[in-house]
């Protein structure tokens, strides 16, 4: 036991979910590159265009997420989060003209969306209720892959639109990962340590087999870390005894199979994408 956590010496195992899904792949890295979250230009002329256009995805995750749910009063302008990357795909599928209406929407529409409600005994004695979400837009190319965020202005249509910018960041760097996420209405600096860890293993028990290796993984995201991480393994791993379940979540602790440099790379790839942007002439 570790602060509170069984430990397991990671044995190598044959990781059969890493194999990609021939499905349709190569029709979804075209549309996903042309519709991540992150910048990335299009080079094509699409129907009805007479001119090279450069386009690039403007809006970012941080930015939708501190705006989720509201509206510009002075604009109108809809800040809806699901409603932009509906807008980004819309955008991106022009540019690959024989697509058929049906897969169109097939690709946009998220393959599971779950909302959860459950209570915890917090560390004063009450009982409070929360709300989790758990979004499973595509797993054409592997099993869904995203984080889990607690925060008080955590929403479902922003986690569907994470969710999507998750299929579509997978799809553009080329892993055979599908698109998740997932988020629970709270206030983690509200929140003691002790009914953190009961949110996250009641939220965990609620979505059940609904997460899994081969199904969705979950990872870290804004106040979540290898230590919730760890605690979702532990959890999951108690619900199913006997097998190899350390692949139901990445972003653990060390000790447990997780990755060196974990805690780190999101902010390391900050200067990559500002040196590479530099290089392209874009600032």
């Amino acid at each position: 036991m570790k602060d509170g956590v069984r430990t397991q010496r990671l044995e190598p195992r044959a990781q059969s979910h890493l194999r990609p899904t021939p499905l349709h792949i190569g029709l979804e890295s075209l549309v996903f590159t042309a519709v991540a979250g992150v910048s990335v230009w299009v080079r094509t002329e699409p129907p009805g265009m007479t001119t090279l256009q450069e386009t690039c995805v403007k809006v970012t995750e941080s930015q939708i997420a501190d705006r989720a749910g509201e509206k510009s009063t002075e604009s109108g302008e809809d800040l809806n989060p699901f409603h932009i990357a509906q807008q980004q795909f819309d955008q991106a599928v022009r540019y690959i003209p024989h697509f058929k209406a049906g897969l169109i929407e097939f690709l946009k529409k998220p393959n599971r969306v779950i909302t959860v409600e459950f209570p915890i005994e917090t560390q004063d004695g009450t009982v409070r209720n929360f709300v989790g979400h758990r979004v499973l837009h595509s797993t054409v190319r592997g099993p869904g892959k995203g984080g889990i965020r607690y925060h008080p202005d955590v929403t479902r249509d922003e986690i569907r639109a994470l969710a999507s910018w998750m299929t579509w960041k997978c799809a553009v760097v080329d892993v055979p990962f599908g698109g998740a996420k997932g988020g629970v209405v709270c206030n983690p600096k509200e929140l003691s340590t002790s009914d953190i860890r009961k949110i996250t293993r009641r939220f965990v028990t609620a979505l059940g087999d609904n997460i899994g290796p081969h199904t969705d993984i979950p990872a870290p995201d804004v106040n979540t870390n290898e230590g919730t991480m760890a605690r979702i393994y532990d959890t999951y791993d108690m619900m199913h005894p006997g097998r190899n379940n350390l692949p139901v979540v990445t972003g653990k602790p060390v000790h447990l199979g997780g990755s060196l440099g974990r805690r780190e790379a999101t902010a390391r790839g900050c200067p990559f994408a500002t040196e590479h942007a530099l290089g392209r002439g874009l600032v």
